[in-house]
């Protein structure tokens, strides 16, 4: 009797190992994130008693912004699956979130995928970010790259839809308002909406898109509805990256006294993979604003440049060292933008450029 029941023990416990082999098969769920800190130097910074001065200290996010994350899976069988996806952001200099209000402040998202493409619900990047993100200069770096000046990043209450067939890539989304501005300002449903088409052949990628934002629901808040509108390319051939785009953007309401804003961003990059270890790659921006409050995000001319270089060199596939310069005219740094949720760049009294540099180290989990 104890034979048997230390038999029908052992097959239910092998029954059991076997279902969750099973289960793990058909589900995954993957913790990753990267950890990037460097130490900077920059020049022409206000000094609090008026003057200006040059400043140093640590950054978060030179390559990339900080971050750490859950994505997975489920199969459902017959080409479906469940997916999602939760990212939190952060400052590693001082151990913040990079939005304090928010604990998954970049990506909050649950959805349905497959061979027609993914369907995904919540807090994500609009399709026109992620289209145009590899036409970066910089490859979307963190530190000396305007991101906040290019297409909306993210948006809420949102439903977005990826899809790939053969070379061709597609992207759509709609963002509904919150249930509170509809309640109380008797605002519209729709809060947001764009799109964005991608084309690949041999190493030429060429992608456009298009955003708009509504009117916000508070008519005592600043800002007015909004579009912005992208085209870029990139080439990659032998051990050469050649990338360019241009943003046009038009905004209601910027600034004091109902100021409206139009303006086109043009970026353009040379990179070069000098070693399979090391690569060098340099950038140049122009944010031309034909309509613009004055002084508008610290500039001092309707034309706005910046100029940098990055070397990264990988100690492993997952940890690299790196440096990188910048040099803006005419406006701050990132045209203020830190990116980080850290200190934003700014101009002392009476200077019209400024230069930074940063030496640093990342980390891929």
């Amino acid at each position: 009797m104890k034979f048997k029941t230390a038999c029908l023990a052992a097959s239910l416990a092998a029954a059991g190992l076997a279902t969750a082999g099973i289960a793990n098969a058909q589900s995954s769920v993957t913790l990753y994130g990267i950890l990037d800190v460097n130490l900077e130097v920059h020049n022409n910074a206000p000094d609090g008693n008026g003057g200006s001065k040059t400043v140093s200290g640590m950054r978060s996010g030179g390559r990339n912004g900080n971050r750490w994350g859950l994505r997975g899976s489920e199969d459902l069988g017959n080409g479906l699956k469940a997916v999602f996806q939760l990212e939190s952001g952060f400052n590693i200099s001082s151990g913040r979130p990079s939005d304090s209000t928010r604990l998954f402040n970049r990506t909050a998202m649950v959805g349905l995928a497959g061979t027609w493409g993914q369907l995904s619900f919540g807090r994500q990047y609009t399709p026109g970010f992620n289209f145009q993100a590899p036409y970066f200069p910089n490859q979307a770096g963190a530190q000396y790259e305007p991101i906040g000046r290019t297409m909306p990043v993210r948006a809420d209450n949102s439903i977005v839809y990826a899809g790939k067939f053969g070379g061709v890539d597609l992207g759509a989304y709609y963002a509904f308002r919150e249930f509170s501005d509809q309640q109380n300002f008797d605002a519209d449903v729709t809060g947001a909406w764009g799109v964005a088409a991608g084309y690949r052949f041999g190493g030429v990628r060429v992608s456009g898109g298009y955003d708009r934002l509504e009117e916000p629901a508070n008519p005592a808040a600043v800002g007015g509805e909004g579009h912005n509108a992208f085209i870029g390319a990139r080439w990659d051939v032998n051990k050469f990256r050649v990338v360019g785009n241009v943003r046009w953007r038009s905004l209601e309401d910027v600034g004091v006294g109902g100021a409206d804003l139009d303006s086109i961003m043009y970026q353009v990059g040379l990179g070069y993979q000098v070693t399979p270890a090391l690569m060098v790659q340099a950038a140049y921006y122009l944010e031309d604003f034909d309509d613009a409050p004055a002084g508008y995000l610290g500039t001092t001319d309707d034309k706005w440049h910046q100029f940098a270089f990055l070397a990264s060199y990988n100690l492993s596939k997952r940890t690299s060292l790196y440096a990188t310069v910048a040099h803006a005219r005419k406006g701050p740094i990132n045209l203020g933008s830190s990116n980080d949720g850290g200190t934003p760049y700014a101009l002392g009294p009476g200077k019209s450029s400024q230069t930074g540099g940063a030496i640093g180290l990342r980390h891929l989990f």
